[in-house]
This record gives structure tokens, sequence and C-alpha cells, in this order.
């Protein structure tokens, strides 16, 4: 399968909360996770017993929560493809093909189907089959370039847009089975992607776009409505101008974390539940204050020996894909542009680094491929990262399904969670 540049597929799936008196809880959220939490006593269980529950008629409506899927879902931009792979052997198992071109973020629903966001079709989102990858359905458009995707609790799909088309940014909430709207709305802020935290506050990053001023923010909103609950200006420590969030996950306590872009070299763990002082909507937030630490990864990458840069002082580590694994972890990928001209010139590069969520610490540092902008758990404690321009040690050759053409120079590469060893990299 030809695909000389990719976008990060991220595979997520939502499932059914079991209520019991010894219950299992899945947090709802963007990223490919497990949360549990176990109740035990009567006190525990009127908790569970109010949360992720809803009122229907004489009936408790149960929300969803999540685990993960067997399959990861990788956008090929520059043929317009989206490749399944399955996590047990990295063996692709379908590629569709798809209206448009550059397909973007991904997301999957509860029977395992893929929603991903096609930035060059008219700003639309289209269903893809997990059982044999044909395309179930589309959006309506949503505005000029669609990038976000995400999935409530309740199984509805957000879809969102990255470009200004004369009115704003526009914003939609469709029906998963008609793919008719249910919520529209136009932003102020161009969205670069989606997370739904365990509480249904829906956060995006709008990297660098947006009207000026309030680009290199971050938005909650109500992910039931839409409504926009705060906008806060990132600025951990690095300059007036903020810092632009490329990917962002949530964890169990609601928390939000993202890969800072540019000026990069970190990653930011924000206040889930900030507030902006004086009932406020908009306002900055810096460490200690709706940050609750801003982490320079390259101490670790120095450390480790993954990155002997000639210049330590000036090296450039640009954020990507960041993702939560299930033990709590956090796992960032970022990509090495020390020698590069600009933002967009290839890089030579990248690194998977894993931070401790409770603290904040950096663990590990270790080599990926070129140009790594996604990352994702499995199910089975590996983590894997998306090589846009391929690369990746331990290559493993596998034959595409029929009409496929390995020819391309994609990659995922496969790491333990445990150690951040590499288990294999394969073609998409």
């Amino acid at each position: 399968m030809h695909s000389p540049a990719m976008s990060y597929g991220r595979g997520a799936l939502v499932a059914v909360l079991v209520a019991a008196l010894s219950a299992l809880w899945g947090a709802t959220q963007a990223e490919a996770q497990t949360y549990r939490h176990t109740w035990t006593t009567t006190a525990d269980f009127e908790e569970g017993a109010l949360t992720n529950v809803n009122a229907a008629s004489d009936q408790l409506q149960l929300n969803l929560g999540q685990i993960e899927t067997p399959y990861l879902w990788v956008s090929n931009s520059n043929s317009s493809t989206v490749a399944q792979i399955e996590t047990a052997t990295g063996q692709v198992v379908s590629v569709t093909s798809l209206p448009g071109s550059n397909p973007s973020r991904t997301a999957v629903d509860i029977d395992f189907n893929c929603w991903v966001a096609v930035r060059d079709t008219a700003g639309r989102a289209f269903k893809i089959s997990a059982e044999d990858g044909s395309v179930l359905g589309q959006t309506p458009t949503v505005g000029q370039t669609a990038r976000g995707v995400a999935i409530t609790s309740a199984g509805e799909v957000w879809v969102s847009s990255s470009e200004f088309d004369g009115r704003g940014y526009g914003w939609m909430k469709v029906d998963p089975i008609t793919f008719q709207p249910l919520v529209e709305f136009q932003n102020v802020i161009g969205s670069y992607g989606l997370a739904i935290n365990p509480f249904g506050k829906m956060f995006t990053t709008t990297s660098w776009l947006g009207d000026a001023g309030v680009e290199d923010s971050v938005q909650r909103l109500n992910s039931a409505t839409g409504e926009v609950e705060q906008r806060w200006k990132v600025n951990p420590a690095l300059g007036p101008d903020g810092a632009a969030l490329y990917g962002i996950t949530v964890d169990l306590n609601g928390d939000l974390w993202g890969a800072v872009r540019y000026p990069g070299s970190s990653v930011v763990w924000i206040d889930g539940d900030h507030q902006c002082p004086d009932g406020a909507t908009e306002c900055d937030v810096s460490v200690g204050d709706g940050i609750r630490r801003n982490i320079d990864v390259r101490p670790i990458l120095f450390e480790s020996g993954a990155y002997e840069p000639s210049n330590a002082n000036n090296a450039l580590i640009y954020g990507r894909g960041i993702a939560v694994d299930a033990n709590g972890f956090v796992w960032a990928v970022f990509n090495d542009r020390t020698s590069a001209s600009d933002r967009d010139t290839p890089v030579q590069q990248s690194y998977a680094v894993k931070v401790d969520a409770a603290t904040g610490e950096p663990i590990l540092a270790t080599p990926t491929g070129i140009n790594s902008v996604g990352i994702t758990p499995d199910a089975n404690g590996f983590i894997w990262v998306v090589n846009q321009r391929g690369g990746g040690p331990n290559l493993i050759a596998h034959a595409c399904p029929e009409g496929g053409d390995d020819s391309g120079n994609g990659t995922v590469t496969k790491l333990r969670s445990s150690d951040g060893s590499v288990v294999a990299t394969y073609p998409t």
C-alpha cells in the first residue's frame, strides 16, 4: 500500500459500563486507554450509582466507558486511505479508500468501527466498518476542513473544523446511525484535536489556529451541548505568545495533557477543572495557575542516550501525539527539528517519552521512526507509534491485502510499555 505520508490514527473504543456491587468503570476519552475503579462498599456504590448513569423514564440508562480495540487505524494522508492494523500481529487487515484527500484524526465506536475526519473533502467525517473496511456513511459538511473527531459516552460523534470558512470554525455533533446533525455551532477558534474526559468535558487544542489573540489556546466544552465553558491561553513559561499544543489527551482524574509543538520540548499537564478568576470564561493559564506542571523532555533524552545533539542548549524537540496507557502513564512523541529550516521540514529522528502521570517525572525515552506523529496503547500492554515518513527499528515486512502496495514508507513501531523496548516496526 502506497503511503508516503501519514497523519496519526488513534485506536479508541467505548464499551458499556457494567454496574454491580463490585463494578468496573472505564473512562470515556479520545485515546485508547482502560481505567478501572472497583466499588466495594455501600458508599462506593452510591457514588457509582450517581456516576455515568442517566435517568430515562422507568429505567436507569448506563453511560459508556472505554476498553481497547484490537485494531489500530492509521490515516494515510497522501493516498487518501485508512489502514486497519491488527495489533496482535501487525498485519494490515483492510485498506479503505476515501473521497477527497488528507484523512486526519480517528476515533473508534463500540462496534470497533472507525470514524475519520477528512480534511480535503468539504469538511466531512466518514464511518468505516471494522468487519470489511467498507464506508458506512458520512457526516454533513462541518466546515472548511474537518480535523477533530471524538465519540461521547452516549455514542454520538463530534466533528470539528480547523479552517475559517467565512463564518467561523464549524462544529457538529451527529447521530452515529442517521449521520444527521444533533448540535451545530460556529467557533472563533480552529480545532486541531479533541478529547473527552470521564466527566463528559470535551477539550480541544487550537494549536496555532484561530483569530488573533485566541490562538495557542485550549477550550473546555460540554460534550452534550457543545457549550464553551472555558478558554485558556496556554503559557507554560515559554514566552508571551503562548504554546501551540499538537496532541492532547485526558487522564482518569479528568486532567488534560498536551504535547507542545511550538515552541516545543515539553509536555504540559493542565488542571481539567480550572476556572478563570472572577467568573470569567477566558484567561491565561501558567504553571501554578491552571497548569500543574510543564515537563521539559530534553533532559531525559540526553540522560537516556537516546539523543545526542551537537548543541544541547539549542535543541528543538517538537511535540506531536500523546496518550495515556492502562497503567496511567503518559506517552508522547517528539520530533528532532534542530537542523530543520522551518516547522514543516522533514526531520531525521523521533522519540517516544514516558512520563509518570502521578508526579510528572519523565521515566524513559526511546527512538522510534522518522517524523512520528501519533501514539496509542493497545489492550496487551504495548505502545504503538505512527511514523509519518517511515523508518523505525526492527522493520518486519508484511504483505498488504490484495490491491495494496507496500512500496510506501509509512510505518508503525510497537514498543513494550514496561521499558520502552522495541518489539517490531511494520509497514502500513
